[in-house]
């Protein structure tokens, strides 16, 4: 969203808090606050910071009972800086933690074309149970870049992780393009299957990489994706297994998970990139506000999710 000079993003949705980013341009500076719609309460904001927002993620840290926004910026083509910031009464200030280092997947850091985190996949998924921030990253291989692996970041130790994607099909040479979520707590990818049908995979147990579990595969449809958006985005799943998504052509579907040979029903018509986002969340009501005294748990508060 383009409010006047400055461009506003949603970076996350936790516990009926929204977290906005706001760049604005010439000079390159980024700077946030915290929404909840509900209420209508607005935090004050963060203190700003030069550069321009490249990845990062909100979530609510338990083992410090905070909400936290993690930033990389882009100072300079080839100056990345990763920083924190921990919504409290008596924080003032980013803080720096240690860059992620990509050439564990095999990149260089030293060309900014090299950056492993696409751009429709820049926002992390915040997994509560585990307390850590995802985004799925490009591992380079034979010369080719390959979507196969999960970045974590954990926000109470501020450490990072990763995580592989579920073992494909041998004989599956379709070029896997990932969409990373959240469904029943739980982190979800989905991804091509050999160029047929999208297969959604549910991680039961975090970090336990058997636990992996195909929720789903969804016959493809015919469409003309658009910008390199080929793969289907899981959004929610109702208590009846129907899947809410977002198409790769840009409108928001159901499928009933039920029906192996369910088709993409859509409830939002057809939209085009300047109509509709590439970017949704989930939210869900709640009278919370940023507090050093707010309980480490209030999930039985939520109500009415809504997407946003």
């Amino acid at each position: 969203m383009i409010v006047g000079k400055r461009y506003i993003k949603i970076v996350g949705s936790c516990n009926g808090l929204l977290c906005l980013v706001h760049v604005r341009y010439d000079p390159d500076i980024t700077g946030a606050i915290l929404w909840n719609p509900c209420t209508g309460f607005t935090s004050e904001p963060t203190p700003e910071i030069t550069g321009v927002f490249a990845y990062g993620g909100f979530g609510y840290d338990h083992t410090s009972n905070s909400y936290k926004l993690f930033m990389a910026v882009m100072v300079s083509k080839y100056d990345e800086r990763t920083r924190i910031f921990t919504f409290s009464p008596d924080c003032s200030f980013w803080r720096t933690i240690e860059n992620f280092d990509f050439s564990l997947l095999g990149h260089p850091r030293t060309r900014r074309c090299f950056f492993p985190i696409e751009y429709d996949n820049e926002v992390g998924v915040f997994v509560s149970g585990s307390n850590t921030l995802n985004w799925n990253c490009q591992r380079r291989g034979f010369g080719i870049l390959k979507v196969d692996d999960v970045v974590s970041l954990d926000l109470g130790k501020e450490s990072y992780g990763i995580l592989p994607l579920p073992e494909r099909d041998p004989e599956d040479n379709c070029s896997m393009n990932v969409e990373l979520s959240l469904l029943r707590d739980c982190l979800t990818v989905c991804y091509e299957h050999k160029g047929t049908h999208w297969a959604v995979w549910i991680m039961k147990e975090y970090r336990v990489i058997e636990s992996w579990t195909r929720l789903a595969l969804i016959p493809c449809q015919v469409f003309i994706p658009k910008y390199g958006l080929c793969c289907l985005k899981p959004l929610y799943i109702f208590e009846d297994d129907v899947l809410l998504a977002f198409s790769p052509y840009y409108n928001i579907v159901l499928c009933d998970l039920n029906n192996p040979d369910a088709t993409l029903v859509p409830v939002i018509d057809e939209g085009t990139e300047d109509a509709i986002s590439s970017s949704f969340h989930v939210y869900r009501e709640s009278l919370i506000s940023p507090s050093p005294l707010l309980p480490s748990s209030r999930y039985d508060d939520l109500t009415n999710a809504s997407l946003l």
